[in-house]
């Protein structure tokens, strides 16, 4: 008998073309494929999620501008002493909507103050501070622009007055307006006193005393009114335009500015008041 080989042909075995480099290939980048596809399923839905919240945050926004107008249009109807409720009757919501808006109570003044600056306070000064102009038009500019604009919405500044202390640990409104209009007026007197070679040292503190004159000076006017408002423009531009002068002549020097003899006793506004006898001399 002959030994022949039978052997058929061979059968393949599946586990071991998985392991052929053809095969591995396709596992790992139909594996790469599915991975591929959870990470874009991932990001969707996390897109739509971000879209939501900016969608959320911008509404939250707008909602938070129409309280906040609101609340100014009713300060200018009913006065300085408005509550919050009255804000949320006029909006036709509650104050728990109202506040839900807001992170507290002094958010919501905070917002309302900061409001009233932006678009009451500081515009027609910064406007009046770009002006070119000679120096006494200049000075009667910003302080008519002050005194005027107080003038004409006395309930909303008596409310920013009134409500400057609750603003959290927030700088006040009234420091932040006041501290904006010194700082512009100088850099604008500070860089005129250089360009002209003279001293500037002093231009800050000058500022800075210009703006509370002014500021408290109106105060006081909004609460008594003895005299107009251009009354008042005119008797503070009167007192800074004197001060404005004294700077120039002495070239911003305090040296420079010392004066070279005292005035007789019947001029003297601060000092030892004059007598009888010096005021006829003065006036004989």
């Amino acid at each position: 008998m002959n030994n022949m080989n039978h052997d058929g042909p061979a059968v393949k075995d599946e586990g071991q073309d998985k392991s052929s480099p053809g095969s591995l290939l396709n596992v790992v980048t139909s594996a790469a494929a599915t991975a591929a596809a959870v990470v874009n399923e991932t990001r969707s839905a996390r897109g739509a999620i971000d879209g939501r919240k900016k969608r959320w945050d911008e509404h939250k926004k707008a909602r938070r501008e129409e309280f906040v107008d609101a609340a100014i249009g009713a300060i200018r109807r009913e006065g300085p002493n408005i509550g919050m409720e009255t804000v949320a009757a006029e909006l036709q919501v509650s104050k728990t909507v109202l506040y839900r808006h807001f992170t507290d109570k002094s958010d919501l003044i905070g917002a309302i103050l900061t409001k009233i600056a932006q678009t009451v306070l500081l515009p027609p000064l910064l406007a009046e501070l770009e002006q070119v102009r000679d120096d006494f038009d200049q000075a009667r500019g910003v302080i008519g622009a002050y005194v005027n604009s107080i003038a004409a919405e006395p309930s909303l500044y008596s409310f920013v007055f009134a409500h400057n202390q609750e603003v959290g640990d927030q700088e006040s409104v009234v420091a932040t307006t006041e501290r904006v209009v010194a700082e512009a007026l100088s850099a604008l007197v500070g860089d005129r006193l250089r360009t002209m070679g003279m001293d500037s040292g002093g231009a800050q503190p000058w500022a800075y005393g210009v703006v509370g004159m002014v500021q408290l000076a109106t105060h006081w006017w909004v609460d008594n009114r003895t005299m107009s408002a251009e009354a008042l423009v005119d008797y503070l531009t009167m007192l800074v335009w004197g001060g404005l002068e004294g700077i120039i002549k002495a070239e911003g020097s305090p040296v420079k500015f010392a004066p070279p003899a005292r005035p007789a006793p019947s001029l003297r506004l601060l000092g030892q008041p004059p007598t009888p006898e010096t005021s006829e001399e003065h006036h004989g």
